[in-house]
């Protein structure tokens, strides 16, 4: 065994997979050299990452080599294992641009850092995702005490961030429920309360029945006029709408679409990449009565349909329905004679919300 080999296994003694894929690498090969070449403070700062339950990461050097543990590698996804010993610039090149600075004003300034909830641009898993980390940088020295490195320090808080906005939007939705409103106005707070969280849902569609098997548009959010999305549906017809399956949805199949990001033409989530999925789902009648209607919702780009994500989903669309069904009830039973819900609706356009554009005659 050379003292390298040596080195390599006494600093990398002990459990966990970092420390056995650590023992194995050839340092040599990398901008640190041997192991057994290593400064005491590199030895010192590499033990104390490795021991710690917190994830954290060293860089050391010019080429920002990386060096993290366990619980780091988690939150790298499939980044894991090839950015151990390699240039953080390149493993974490998406967002360079944000933690580039940060890095290098630690490095210059001597002077630690702390930010709360960083919103980041996570390629570990198949997709663009949006991510949020809080994160501590600080300087490392070398034996003669000059920078040559950061240490950071740091906690995904994504499912905290993520489900608080979220929460925000079901608690402006549930306000609006059991108020007595028109239908118009209704669907314009619907559509403005839709509107406010673009980050889960990069655009909505809420139908509502009309007279004769027809669904007509109450509210949406900003998306392209031409981007299949009619005012008015004849549900029975053959030339409904192609794109949205409101027949079988009205039956009471809720559906996930996805292949949608040429037809709808529609950027979204956090880093605005093309929308290609939506959810189409009834809006619930009171009891066992036939749904009021249909919402559409997109799926944002920037997270997986989990099953967090579902499950919100089917809340906002709870919290829509019993939102609708006062208005609804009061224009059934209105004793003026009326045709309910046979109004016109505006021309989209880029405003942020598209409710009815006219009372009920």
């Amino acid at each position: 065994m050379t003292s390298h080999n040596a080195s390599a296994l006494t600093l990398f003694r002990g459990p966990g997979e970092i420390r056995a894929l650590a023992r194995d690498l050839d340092w040599s090969k990398t901008p640190l050299g041997a192991v057994s070449t290593w400064p005491q403070s590199l030895r010192s700062t590499v033990r104390t990452l490795l021991s710690s339950q917190y994830p954290m990461i060293l860089t050391w050097g010019s080429a920002f080599t990386q060096i993290y543990n366990d619980a780091y590698a988690k939150l790298i996804g499939d980044k894991h294992p090839r950015a151990l010993g390699e240039d953080i610039r390149i493993t974490m090149a998406e967002n360079w641009d944000t933690l580039g600075p940060m890095i290098e004003r630690v490095m210059e300034s001597g002077q630690a850092n702390w930010t709360a909830a960083l919103p980041l641009l996570m390629d570990r898993a198949g997709y663009r995702e949006e991510a949020y980390f809080s994160v501590s940088h600080a300087p490392a020295e070398n034996d003669e005490g000059s920078i040559v490195g950061m240490l950071a320090v740091c906690s995904e808080v994504t499912l905290q961030v993520v489900g608080e906005r979220r929460l925000k939007l079901l608690s402006d939705l549930s306000t609006q429920a059991g108020e007595i409103r028109s239908v118009e106005t209704t669907g314009r707070d619907i559509g403005a309360a839709l509107a406010s969280d673009p980050l889960d849902l990069p655009f909505a569609l809420l139908y509502l029945k009309g007279p004769e098997e027809t669904l007509n548009l109450v509210a949406a959010t900003p998306i392209d006029p031409g981007a299949h999305v009619p005012s008015t549906v004849s549900v029975g017809s053959t030339a409904t709408e192609p794109l949205w399956p409101f027949k079988q949805v009205l039956a009471g199949q809720a559906q996930t679409i996805t292949g949608l990001s040429d037809a709808l033409g529609l950027h979204g989530g956090l880093w605005q990449d093309p929308v290609d999925s939506a959810h189409i789902m009834p809006i619930a009648g009171e009891s066992d009565a036939e749904p009021l209607g249909v919402l559409i919702v997109g799926i944002s780009p920037s997270r997986a349909l989990d099953d967090a994500y579902a499950t919100f989903i089917t809340l906002v669309a709870g919290q829509v329905s019993t939102a609708c069904a006062m208005p609804v009830r009061m224009n059934r039973h209105s004793r003026e004679p009326r045709c309910w819900l046979s109004w016109t609706v505006p021309r989209l356009s880029s405003s942020p919300t598209y409710p009815m554009s006219s009372e009920p005659p």
